[in-house]
């Protein structure tokens, strides 16, 4: 039942972003309705890996400090289902609200044709079916954009901590809002991959000397990888060749997205300087939907024929992956 309604919102996902009013709100609150009707099978369907811990680990959350590093995800799905006395009705709330807040985004973001493309891509998807933390604190990052690109920096600096409450990986993003407001011409630019080459040869001469720098006994503790394979390398293919398409077919209108690419970058040459195992994977997975989405957003183009040809790129580089990899398909 899972693959079906799966296969069948994939294909209603594409008509929608074909369709010629698919960015209106209407079109948008079907693509929600859709959505959480296939998240309530999904929830139906039983818990896979590390839903099943959250499920278990959720009747039994106490104030000890596990739980305080990341009290926006535990403690209200606690008082959820204290309430609601079932886990499952406590998580589809949870679900409903990210589901809202995604749309939300996109609508904010003039990109609500992309609504269920992005919904049902497979960073969300391994995001609600296994990381689900990193799953919320996804849509909160995502969510800090619409603040970012109108310039209310602090406003998208507080969602962002918010997003590290969820899970501690996002604190890598908390620079971004700094970032952005600091890179105002391709100059500065030019200076902040200088100074990153710089600390590049700074780490390489500390670990030449024997000094061990990593963040993984702070970050890493998932009990479980995202796909129980390292896909660090492909992430990075697949992030070049995302920016290639938008850069050579689509043209980039706003510069903030240029350097909420270049944070990108940042972020994922530190992520494999710092961090080790499972983590660099799901920051790759975070930067791949936050450079996307941002991308969508800032496309010059918006012809019939060039909106076919980006719909197709996105529903091949988004949807399709879900069914190539054994790891996706375990959880249908």
């Amino acid at each position: 039942m899972e693959l079906l309604f799966l296969v069948l919102g994939h294909l209603f996902a594409v008509a929608v972003y074909f369709y010629k009013d698919g960015n209106t709100k209407s079109a948008l609150l079907f693509q929600l309705s859709f959505f959480i009707i296939f998240l309530i099978v999904v929830r139906l369907s039983g818990f896979d890996t590390d839903m099943i811990i959250y499920a278990d680990t959720i009747p039994d959350v106490t104030s000890s400090f596990y739980f305080l590093r990341e009290p926006a995800f535990w403690f209200p799905l606690k008082f959820i289902y204290n309430i609601v006395g079932s886990i499952h009705v406590a998580i589809l709330v949870f679900d409903a609200l990210f589901a809202c807040v995604f749309a939300y985004t996109c609508f904010q973001m003039n990109v609500g044709r992309c609504f269920l493309l992005f919904a049902l891509s497979f960073p969300f998807f391994l995001g609600y079916e296994n990381i689900y933390r990193q799953y919320c604190g996804m849509v909160m990052l995502i969510l800090s954009l619409v603040f970012l690109v109108k310039e209310r920096y602090i406003i998208a600096m507080i969602i962002i901590l918010f997003a590290a409450l969820f899970h501690n990986v996002y604190v890598l993003f908390l620079g971004l809002p700094i970032f952005m407001f600091v890179i105002r011409s391709f100059e500065s630019a030019f200076f902040v991959g200088i100074t990153f080459v710089l600390l590049f040869m700074l780490y390489n001469f500390l670990i030449t000397v024997g000094l061990d720098i990593s963040l993984d006994n702070i970050m890493n503790k998932s009990i479980i990888s995202s796909s129980g394979n390292d896909l660090t390398v492909l992430y990075f293919i697949y992030l070049v060749a995302v920016s290639c398409y938008f850069y050579f077919f689509e043209g980039i209108s706003k510069f903030k997205v240029v350097t909420t690419q270049l944070y990108i970058a940042l972020v994922m040459g530190m992520s494999v300087l710092l961090l080790t195992g499972p983590l660099v994977e799901r920051v790759a997975l975070i930067c791949i939907v936050l450079s996307i989405f941002s991308y969508c957003y800032s496309s010059v183009k918006n012809g019939i024929s060039v909106r076919l040809r980006r719909g197709l790129f996105l529903w091949v580089m988004l949807d399709i992956p879900i069914y190539l990899t054994s790891s996706t398909m375990s959880f249908v």
